[in-house]
């Protein structure tokens, strides 16, 4: 820093006070050189075209200190050159490395609320009790952007568009059916393989990141999306039913950590799955990993 405002205190005198500089030094100049030189003949200044390319970089030599003006920041192989850094922005968009392109993670669903159902039998009470190793969740992100806001780029927004695949294996041997307008409980035989709730849907989540992205970095934020279609389905045999009273939109909170691309990650529901009056009252809660490529 004291060696650039240096050199601009002297290029500035040589190039603007032409006047008080002969007074006491001597100024020679051509097409491609200036030069400053004291009573002695000493140069002080010297302001040329680069040797290599006439039409490269400014080169400005004070005492024994060379600076290249160069844009694209190329390294000089002289020890004494030094090259100006172009500054980053202060707020600027960047390529993201916070946004995974896949994550897998696993559903639950805790603390269903039955009110809606009053006594149900034994078998049917826990209807939303879920297989959370095959409750899994998939999601791709289409596209993504990270805000930074500082210069140091430690600290950044993110957010991406994502499309999301859930699924909810249930643990019991019950599936659900539309009913007068809700969602009702029923038993299946044991020899059903698998009962499960399936949904799609579009999500965007937006990320306040603190650290680097070729370091360690925290990420907590916000998301919603909408949902695109849900089913349940059954087997062997196979049968689905769709449309299933899902809520249009949800919302969450959702927290990471991670290095660059790959992070574990946790999404905490707020909104409720179903619609109000059509299924049990619960949110869903989903922990997994983030996959860079």
């Amino acid at each position: 820093m004291k060696k650039t405002a240096f050199l601009l205190a002297a290029t500035f005198l040589a190039l603007f006070g032409p006047v008080a500089v002969r007074a006491q030094h001597t100024v020679v100049s051509d097409e491609t050189k200036m030069t400053v030189k004291d009573r002695e003949g000493r140069s002080i200044v010297d302001i040329r075209k680069s040797e290599e390319n006439a039409d490269g970089p400014l080169v400005v030599r004070v005492a024994s200190v060379e600076i290249v003006m160069d844009g694209d920041r190329r390294s000089s192989a002289s020890d004494d050159r030094y090259i100006l850094p172009e500054r980053p922005r202060a707020v600027a968009f960047g390529n993201s490395d916070f946004q995974s392109f896949f994550e897998l993670g696993f559903n639950t669903l805790p603390c269903p609320d039955y009110g809606l159902y009053g006594t149900l039998p034994a078998g049917l009470r826990d209807f939303m009790d879920l297989n959370n190793a095959k409750s899994l969740q998939f999601a791709f992100s289409l596209s993504d952007v990270t805000l930074y806001l500082n210069r140091s780029r430690s600290l950044s927004l993110t957010t991406a568009l994502q499309l999301v695949f859930d699924e909810y294996v249930f643990s019991q041997h019950v599936r659900l059916t539309k009913q007068n307008g809700m969602l009702v409980p029923e038993a299946i035989a044991p020899g059903y393989k698998k009962s499960k709730l399936s949904t799609s849907s579009l999500r965007i989540p937006v990320l306040l990141t603190v650290g680097r992205s070729n370091l360690f970095h925290f990420s907590l934020g916000v998301y919603g999306g909408v949902y695109l279609g849900s089913h349940t389905k059954i087997k062997f045999p196979q049968a689905k039913e769709y449309g299933m009273y899902l809520n249009p939109f949800y919302a969450g909170i959702t927290a990471r950590i991670g290095f660059r691309g790959w992070y574990v990650y946790g999404n905490y529901g707020l909104t409720d799955l179903f619609k109000r009056g059509k299924g049990p009252s619960v949110a869903p809660v989903t922990i997994g990993l983030g996959f860079g490529f």
